[in-house]
Protein backbone atom coordinates (compact mmCIF):
# COMPACT_ATOMS: atom_id res chain seq x y z
CA UNK A 1 0.00 0.00 0.00
CA UNK A 2 1.02 3.46 -0.67
CA UNK A 3 0.09 6.31 1.38
CA UNK A 4 1.00 10.08 -0.87
CA UNK A 5 2.10 12.12 1.61
CA UNK A 6 1.62 15.23 -0.56
CA UNK A 7 -2.28 14.48 -0.07
CA UNK A 8 -3.89 17.01 2.32
CA UNK A 9 -5.95 14.67 3.91
CA UNK A 10 -3.47 12.46 4.89
CA UNK A 11 -0.97 14.94 6.31
CA UNK A 12 -3.21 15.09 9.51
CA UNK A 13 -0.60 13.66 12.35
CA UNK A 14 -3.74 11.69 13.78
CA UNK A 15 -4.55 9.96 10.07
CA UNK A 16 -1.26 9.66 9.10
CA UNK A 17 0.24 7.60 12.45
CA UNK A 18 -3.54 5.77 12.40
CA UNK A 19 -2.41 3.87 9.29
CA UNK A 20 0.70 3.55 9.92
CA UNK A 21 0.72 1.62 12.95
CA UNK A 22 -2.96 -0.44 10.62
CA UNK A 23 -0.30 -1.31 8.38
CA UNK A 24 2.61 -2.79 11.15
CA UNK A 25 0.38 -4.15 13.97
CA UNK A 26 -0.96 -8.03 14.14
CA UNK A 27 -3.78 -6.86 15.19
CA UNK A 28 -5.56 -4.28 12.87
CA UNK A 29 -9.26 -5.35 14.18
CA UNK A 30 -8.36 -2.59 16.92
CA UNK A 31 -8.36 0.02 14.52
CA UNK A 32 -12.07 -1.07 13.06
CA UNK A 33 -14.61 1.29 13.11
CA UNK A 34 -11.85 4.89 12.93
CA UNK A 35 -12.80 5.55 9.37
CA UNK A 36 -14.84 3.63 6.41
CA UNK A 37 -11.16 3.78 4.18
CA UNK A 38 -9.56 2.28 7.13
CA UNK A 39 -12.37 0.11 7.43
CA UNK A 40 -12.12 -1.30 4.15
CA UNK A 41 -8.29 -1.92 4.66
CA UNK A 42 -8.90 -3.91 7.11
CA UNK A 43 -11.58 -6.08 5.63
CA UNK A 44 -8.83 -6.19 2.62
CA UNK A 45 -6.14 -7.55 5.20
CA UNK A 46 -8.31 -10.21 6.51
CA UNK A 47 -9.52 -11.26 3.26
CA UNK A 48 -5.69 -11.63 1.45
CA UNK A 49 -4.04 -12.99 5.12
CA UNK A 50 -6.60 -15.93 4.32
CA UNK A 51 -5.55 -19.34 2.29
CA UNK A 52 -6.47 -19.74 -0.86
CA UNK A 53 -9.19 -22.11 -0.67
CA UNK A 54 -10.72 -19.52 2.55
CA UNK A 55 -9.83 -16.64 0.13
CA UNK A 56 -12.11 -18.88 -2.22
CA UNK A 57 -14.66 -19.17 -0.28
CA UNK A 58 -15.29 -15.56 1.00
CA UNK A 59 -15.05 -14.27 -2.63
CA UNK A 60 -17.57 -16.95 -3.34
CA UNK A 61 -20.07 -15.72 -0.44
CA UNK A 62 -19.65 -12.31 -1.66
CA UNK A 63 -20.36 -13.32 -4.90
CA UNK A 64 -23.92 -15.51 -3.31
CA UNK A 65 -24.67 -12.58 -1.24
CA UNK A 66 -24.63 -10.03 -3.89
CA UNK A 67 -26.86 -12.14 -6.17
CA UNK A 68 -29.00 -12.62 -3.16
CA UNK A 69 -29.55 -8.58 -2.95
CA UNK A 70 -30.13 -8.47 -6.95
CA UNK A 71 -33.03 -11.04 -6.66
CA UNK A 72 -34.52 -9.17 -3.79
CA UNK A 73 -34.28 -6.04 -5.50
CA UNK A 74 -35.79 -7.70 -8.97
CA UNK A 75 -38.81 -9.21 -6.94
CA UNK A 76 -39.28 -5.93 -5.26
CA UNK A 77 -39.36 -4.24 -8.95
CA UNK A 78 -41.82 -6.81 -10.47
CA UNK A 79 -43.88 -6.91 -6.94
CA UNK A 80 -44.30 -3.13 -7.42
CA UNK A 81 -44.97 -3.61 -11.53
CA UNK A 82 -47.56 -6.33 -10.76
CA UNK A 83 -49.60 -4.15 -8.02
CA UNK A 84 -48.90 -1.25 -10.65
CA UNK A 85 -50.69 -3.02 -13.07
CA UNK A 86 -53.22 -4.60 -11.36
CA UNK A 87 -54.10 -1.20 -9.63
CA UNK A 88 -54.43 0.06 -13.82
CA UNK A 89 -56.47 -2.66 -14.75
CA UNK A 90 -58.67 -2.49 -11.42
CA UNK A 91 -59.19 1.14 -12.46
CA UNK A 92 -59.95 0.44 -16.25
CA UNK A 93 -62.77 -2.78 -14.88
CA UNK A 94 -63.88 0.36 -12.91
CA UNK A 95 -64.48 2.69 -15.20
CA UNK A 96 -65.94 0.36 -17.70
CA UNK A 97 -68.53 -1.23 -15.20
CA UNK A 98 -69.38 2.23 -14.27
CA UNK A 99 -69.75 3.57 -17.61
CA UNK A 100 -72.19 0.31 -17.73
CA UNK A 101 -74.35 1.24 -14.96
CA UNK A 102 -74.54 4.64 -16.19
CA UNK A 103 -75.70 3.50 -19.44
CA UNK A 104 -78.54 1.03 -17.67
CA UNK A 105 -79.74 3.78 -15.29
CA UNK A 106 -80.33 6.08 -18.79
CA UNK A 107 -82.22 3.80 -20.43
CA UNK A 108 -83.94 2.97 -17.24
CA UNK A 109 -84.85 6.58 -16.47
CA UNK A 110 -85.62 6.68 -20.66
CA UNK A 111 -88.75 4.07 -20.02
CA UNK A 112 -89.74 6.00 -16.52
CA UNK A 113 -90.10 8.82 -18.69
CA UNK A 114 -92.22 6.68 -21.24
CA UNK A 115 -94.32 5.17 -19.14
CA UNK A 116 -95.11 8.71 -17.35
CA UNK A 117 -96.27 9.54 -21.28
CA UNK A 118 -98.38 5.91 -21.25
CA UNK A 119 -96.13 4.55 -24.26
CA UNK A 120 -96.53 1.01 -24.71
CA UNK A 121 -94.64 -1.13 -23.04
CA UNK A 122 -93.60 -3.11 -26.38
CA UNK A 123 -92.86 0.29 -27.66
CA UNK A 124 -90.52 1.03 -24.67
CA UNK A 125 -88.65 -2.32 -24.84
CA UNK A 126 -87.68 -1.96 -28.50
CA UNK A 127 -86.41 2.00 -27.74
CA UNK A 128 -84.64 1.11 -24.65
CA UNK A 129 -83.66 -2.48 -24.88
CA UNK A 130 -85.11 -3.64 -21.57
CA UNK A 131 -87.13 -6.34 -21.40
CA UNK A 132 -90.91 -6.48 -21.03
CA UNK A 133 -90.66 -7.64 -17.59
CA UNK A 134 -87.77 -5.01 -16.82
CA UNK A 135 -90.65 -2.62 -17.62
CA UNK A 136 -93.23 -3.56 -15.60
CA UNK A 137 -91.31 -3.66 -12.62
CA UNK A 138 -90.58 -0.10 -13.24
Amino acid sequence: MIIELTKRKYCVKKKLKDWLELLTTDTPNKYYGGNSGMDKAIDKIYFLNQDQELRNKLWNERIRERDREAEKESIKALKEKAVKEGLQQGIQQGLEQGIEQGKEQVKIEVAKSMLKENLEITLISKVTGLSVEQIKKL
